[in-house]
């Protein structure tokens, strides 16, 4: 049968806090933001930055510098080496492991994935971070609501305050076979190929190729994922070529 994913591990958005972080503030909803599941794991990422890049140029360690600014032992080397042409890797390495096709209900289509970052830090270290969804953000929506800028005071002037938060998922990659070969190639190893539905809240489905995965048709598609495919083991089928059934 086909491989049916977990639905809690397609849904689990995270996103590109970053980006999301920017639009609170900019709504002036700083403390509703570090309030906020996904702040811990913002934080998190910040941590992660904040190891593999340098203070002083805000750039990522690169093996050379580490080398030429004597960060690193003598007979310090590399842990990750360019396969084409034998030098040190830049950094950030970034490997593709999760591909997820997401239909929406307005019918159209976009790429989100699951990655591994790999840094140095400043003693030749190299420190991993996992970054969930990176290719949309939460694009908030304020609630807003008047009221008097002095309550005791008569015909005060009116100002608006923010009462609530309501979240909008901003994807910002498009299903195209020119970005979702991009993703696939920086895949390390294994990486699945996951179809969803959005718009009817349907079970994720993983296809059985990259091909596969980029069929146009996106309802045939999924059509042909959902539909369970049974094998005969070979005593079953002598059983039945005993029966006389053609």
């Amino acid at each position: 049968m086909k491989k049916l994913l977990r639905t809690a591990l397609i849904k689990n958005i995270i996103m590109d806090y970053q980006k999301t972080a920017e639009l609170y503030e900019k709504a002036g909803q700083k403390k509703r933001w570090e309030n906020t599941p996904e702040y811990n794991a913002y934080k998190g990422e910040l941590a992660w930055y904040d190891k593999v890049k340098s203070r002083r140029t805000g750039s990522f360690y690169q093996s050379s510098e580490l080398i030429n600014r004597n960060f690193v032992p003598p007979d310090w080397q590399a842990p990750h080496m360019n396969e084409k042409n034998g030098e040190p890797a830049t950094y950030p390495l970034i490997h593709v492991n999760c591909i997820i096709r997401r239909k929406l209900s307005d019918g159209s289509e976009w790429l989100t994935s699951r990655q591994d970052h790999i840094g140095l830090d400043e003693a030749g270290n190299p420190i991993n971070q996992s970054f969930v969804d990176p290719e949309c953000y939460n694009d908030i929506l304020p609630t807003y609501k008047l009221k008097p800028e002095n309550p005791k005071e008569r015909d005060s002037k009116m100002i608006s305050e923010v009462i609530g938060i309501q979240d909008r998922i901003k994807y910002t990659l498009p299903f195209t076979k020119e970005n979702a070969q991009k993703l696939w190639d920086m895949r390390n190893g294994n990486c699945t190929l996951v179809l969803k539905d959005e718009s009817k809240d349907s079970k994720p489905y993983s296809t059985d190729s990259f091909e596969q995965f980029l069929n146009p048709d996106f309802a045939a598609l999924m059509e042909v994922l959902a539909t369970p495919k049974w094998k005969l083991d070979r005593s079953y089928k002598d059983n039945m070529d005993d029966t006389g059934v053609q």
